[in-house]
């Protein structure tokens, strides 16, 4: 056993052979490094999670239940500010764009993704050499799938003349954008006469112009709150793949944080690459990190499944006696514990970190704190209150 650190069994495990009366929850937890989100409601000793300790832990991945006012946000800000601090790089997706004011306190961008914001990500950036098609090809696909979003299902020969307007473009531009491929393609054919509305004016701002957000920023936080209807799905897909080229480098440590996962899970893109991420990221040294107020929507479908059920830690916030129960057959968790999650306060957790069963008080460390009071319009005591 590590110094520092409690291991205990799971809850409701028996001892050996005797017929141990079940625990209902462990009493500290302290890894030896990690992040530090509160302390033990039973003994106020703070609680150090370390989600990168492969020896405890199968994955770094974090999920974290709560209905509106648990405390969810204040404890995604602790969590993401905990990592910087360990070096690790943060991304947020931000529905509701309520962290951009403090990624831009902690050095690092608020990038609004709507119209007339002046942000914009290049599908055909290329990350090599454009004569080796083990660069190229997936650069190609990418381009002309985020077409099939913009423009619905393609067809087949749909599909080879955008590939055969991609490829060739990528061969006459030095740094090509999605208006190079429209101008390639017959102006007569369906898809060229619906991109033309997206790679010029207020849409073509974003999606056909040169990157020109910082994603090698710190922490960076995408503000999704004035996306319209028609743009959601492909400013997903041009977001999910341009972190997913990030995240592949495996240069660094990454956390992807996902606020309010309920709502984006809806669309399809998304759907796709979170699942993919919460499979696939701990192999890049990275964390997905989610959020949500509705557990019961993502226990109900296969796919959110995989995602609620996946991650090796996970903490538990306030809940209404339906969403108890669900999380309760869910995570296996007792009488006693499902009926905590339906009298819990603001700000107070189940943390389950493998076996272990702990209560938790989220608070951040003071200087967090007072970033979070700072950005959020918070007082220190509100997550708690």
């Amino acid at each position: 056993m590590r110094a520092g650190a409690v291991h205990l069994p799971a809850a409701g495990r028996p001892a050996g052979n005797a017929p141990a009366r079940p625990r209902q929850f462990d009493a500290d937890l302290a890894d030896e490094s990690g992040l530090v989100v509160g302390a033990s409601r039973a003994t106020g000793q703070p609680v150090v999670v370390d989600p990168f300790d492969d020896t405890r832990y199968a994955n770094a991945n974090i999920g974290i239940f709560g209905h509106s006012g648990a405390g969810k946000t204040y404890l995604l800000s602790t969590i993401a500010m905990g990592a910087l601090g360990l070096g690790a790089q943060v991304f947020v997706i931000d529905p509701e764009h309520e962290y951009g004011r403090l990624a831009r306190r902690l050095g690092g961008h608020d990038v609004e993704l709507a119209l007339g914001s002046g942000h914009a990500i290049n599908v055909l950036d290329l990350r090599g050499d454009v004569h080796d098609e083990a660069t190229l090809g997936p650069a190609v696909a990418d381009a002309v799938d985020l077409c099939g979003v913009i423009c619905g299902d393609l067809d087949e020969t749909e599909r080879a003349t955008l590939e055969a307007a991609v490829r060739a473009t990528f061969e006459a531009v030095e740094r090509p954008v999605l208006g190079d491929v429209a101008a390639l393609l017959p102006a007569s054919s369906r898809v060229a006469q619906i991109l033309a509305r997206w790679v010029r004016g207020s849409l073509g701002q974003l999606f056909s112009r040169p990157t020109n957000v910082d994603l090698d920023a710190p922490i960076v936080a995408f503000g999704m709150r004035e996306l319209r209807a028609e743009m959601v799905a492909p400013v997903h897909y041009l977001l999910a793949e341009a972190l997913w080229a990030k995240i592949k480098w495996k240069d660094r440590r990454r956390l992807l944080v996902v606020d309010e996962l309920g709502l984006l899970f809806e669309d399809a893109t998304v759907r796709r690459f979170v699942v993919s991420l919460a499979r696939r990221i701990r192999k890049y040294d990275g964390s997905l990190v989610f959020a949500t107020q509705n557990p019961g929507d993502l226990l109900s479908g296969e796919a959110g499944a995989v995602v609620a059920t996946n991650p090796a830690l996970h903490f538990f916030g306030a809940q209404r006696p339906g969403e108890a129960a669900k999380l309760q057959r869910a995570f296996q968790m007792s009488e006693v514990q499902r009926s905590g999650l339906e009298t819990a306060r603001r700000g107070e957790f189940l943390l389950s970190a493998g076996p272990a069963r702990l209560p938790v008080r989220v608070q951040a460390p003071p200087w967090q704190a007072s970033l979070i009071a700072e950005r959020h319009g918070m007082v220190e005591e509100t997550c708690h209150s």
